[in-house]
């Protein structure tokens, strides 16, 4: 049995190269990059990141400087890498909060938290006037901002299978939500980027 529970317990590490492992896939510590680099780049009255919990990330500078690969080619091996594939997790330098992130929905939180700024849809439209004539005027689209949002997300996501891809935001139902549900869906998912970019800020993820 506890031969079991070992086999389980090594089971989730990724053998990465060189010889050496990793606890997650490296797309699961993009993530955790990017939102670090969100958390930075807000204000502090928003967010405020203890770079004491981040000790050879390279701080400041470098996160906000680099892309992902290159930062991760330099680092990966004293941040993550290990030799002992049977090591607890919980030992790493930079553990999770979970032994099993959710990462499409991370990336969904993070994609939607980055478009959190779209302002609501203007949609050109002919209106009757006084004098007879047929004028054109602007009003803002159904749904405001949050639905700005999605419209945003699901034009990003073309051709992709996710929560909110391939969705019509005209029509009475959307892949069986209404509008209303895809609002209160943007909704969660952008409460959800703000509190793992609050436990971002402290050194956990997610």
């Amino acid at each position: 049995q506890l031969s079991r529970v070992a086999d389980m317990r090594t089971s989730e590490w990724i053998r990465y190269r060189d010889g050496l492992w990793i606890p997650y896939r490296k797309r699961t510590y993009l993530y955790w990059f990017k939102f670090l680099q969100e958390a930075e780049a807000a204000p502090d009255t928003e967010f405020k990141v203890d770079w004491n919990k981040y000790r050879g990330w390279g701080g400041s500078n470098v996160i906000l400087g680099q892309k992902f690969d290159t930062w991760w080619e330099d680092r990966w091996v004293n941040l993550f890498g290990v030799e002992d594939r049977w090591m607890d997790k919980s030992k790493s330098k930079f553990d999770l909060t979970t032994i099993r992130p959710k990462t499409e929905a991370i990336r969904i939180a993070l994609l939607v938290y980055q478009n959190r700024n779209t302002p609501p849809d203007w949609t050109p439209r002919k209106v009757d006037s006084a004098d007879g004539f047929r004028r054109t005027t602007t009003t803002k689209r159904r749904g405001g901002k949050t639905l700005a949002i999605a419209r945003k997300v699901i034009q990003l996501e073309k051709g992709k299978t996710t929560p909110l891809a391939g969705m019509d935001l005209e029509a009475g139902f959307i892949n069986g939500m209404i509008e209303q549900e895809v609002q209160s869906c943007v909704g969660r998912y952008l409460r959800d980027a703000k509190k793992i970019a609050a436990n971002v800020c402290e050194g956990r993820f997610p």
